[in-house]
């Protein structure tokens, strides 16, 4: 009987992924769609009065698109720490910011504008009021950065959190292959 009840006891801890034994196979779901490999959708989007952003349009530097929000807290941690890169890189990359809803609601241009003012950033941003572009990328999480080399693969994925470091060491890489 107690042989029974250690056998039933394992089995139901490892269908509960609590076994230490079957931890380690089991993989965090990060939400992504597209992963590193993928080739970036095509896209268009419009941003102040006559500027378009084309994810196929300059094809002689990578192209980086930052999905986030201004009332998510880690957006607001790795927003400024995104900025130093595109400030650091603005030559030497194609960087855009989309805004994406944060538990369903949806930011105005003029409240982005206003975050980003009083935060000094530079950096593009273009405003969404739906997922499609989105859910294109991954079901779920922000911040979110991809980051592809000049033909518009994807050779770098952040999600939630991203150092300078990180963001530059990408960059290398990819500048390295290219040449």
């Amino acid at each position: 009987m107690c042989r029974l009840l250690t056998v039933f006891f394992i089995v139901i801890m490892s269908f509960s992924g609590i076994s230490p034994a079957f931890s380690d196979s089991i993989e965090r779901d990060t939400g992504e769609i597209l992963k590193e490999g993928d080739t970036l959708p095509s896209f268009s989007l419009s941003m102040l009065k006559d500027y378009v952003i084309n994810s196929f349009g300059d094809k002689e530097i990578p192209f980086v698109i930052v999905f986030f929000n201004t009332k998510c807290s880690d957006c607001k941690k790795e927003l400024p720490v995104i900025q130093k890169f595109y400030a650091r890189h603005l030559r030497d990359l194609q960087l855009v910011c989309v805004s994406r809803d944060f538990k369903g609601e949806y930011q105005s241009e003029e409240d982005i504008s206003n975050y980003w003012k009083a935060n000094h950033f530079t950096m593009p941003f273009v405003v969404q009021t739906d997922r499609t572009l989105y859910d294109q990328f991954a079901r779920f999480g922000i911040p979110r950065v991809y980051i592809a080399d000049s033909e518009r693969i994807i050779r770098k994925t952040f999600v939630t959190k991203v150092s300078y470091r990180q963001l530059c060491n990408a960059l290398k890489s990819i500048n390295r292959k290219n040449n």
